[in-house]
């Protein structure tokens, strides 16, 4: 929504754009939706479990940069937070581990059905 609003300010407005700016433009909305588009087929083919362990990386990462770009390190609520959300996605991955591993899948190798 806020990209949809933006445009029409600057059709409204006219602000001077280069065609170097309506490519950066055109090339972060393609970039976002392919990353957006893969995830999405990424989830039938992975465990959440998968999932847990990229959004983990991805807390450190978005501090990392905030810190880097906009020199704002997170507080320590963000921090307790961000370990209660870490410990609880561990916890669960090795609760259902013993149940994964004594899990027998069907043999699907059509020379020894």
């Amino acid at each position: 929504m806020g990209s949809l609003a933006m445009t029409c300010d600057a059709v409204v407005f006219n602000d001077a754009r280069t065609l170097l700016d309506l490519a950066l433009f055109i090339g972060i909305g393609l970039l976002g939706g392919l990353g957006h588009y893969l995830i999405i087929r990424a989830f039938p083919a992975w465990q959440v479990a998968v999932f847990g362990a990229a959004r983990y990386v991805e807390l450190v990462g978005t501090a990392t940069l905030g810190y880097v770009i906009f020199g704002n390190f997170p507080d320590l609520p963000t921090w307790i937070g961000a370990g209660i959300i870490i410990a609880s996605g561990l916890y669960i991955r090795a609760a259902r581990a013993p149940a994964a591993a004594s899990a027998v899948e069907p043999d699907t190798n059509p020379a020894r059905v």
